[in-house]
């Protein structure tokens, strides 16, 4: 099992449409992270794993300024980023080192 915590950082880009017509606001938003996985050995080269990420980017304010599109106003919003990742895989290891841990010894 293996925990994670860290820093994260992402572009966030809003589009408010009228009429096919995009105005869009976009910021870098910095923000952390945590998680935890599970690794299962198969075989000596092959193991398979499981992860859980919880990112959050906190609030962001955007179109701080109000922009006319058309006949419409684009006004200030408030927006939440944040993110629940779950990520699997296989992996495959080419050697074993002498001395590393190898199911099956």
């Amino acid at each position: 099992m293996s925990l994670r915590c860290g820093f994260r950082c992402t572009d966030a880009n809003i589009c408010s449409t009228f009429l096919g017509v995009c105005s869009s606001n976009s910021q870098t938003r910095t923000g952390w992270v945590a998680g935890a996985g599970i690794e299962y050995a198969m075989w000596d080269n092959i193991s398979l794993k499981l992860e859980y990420l919880d990112a959050d980017f906190g609030s962001g304010r955007y179109f701080s300024t109000p922009v006319a599109l058309g006949v419409q106003n684009i006004v200030t919003r408030d927006v939440r980023l944040s993110d629940d990742i779950v990520r699997a895989g296989v992996n495959w290891r080419f050697t074993t080192l002498p001395g590393m841990f190898s199911p099956g010894q």
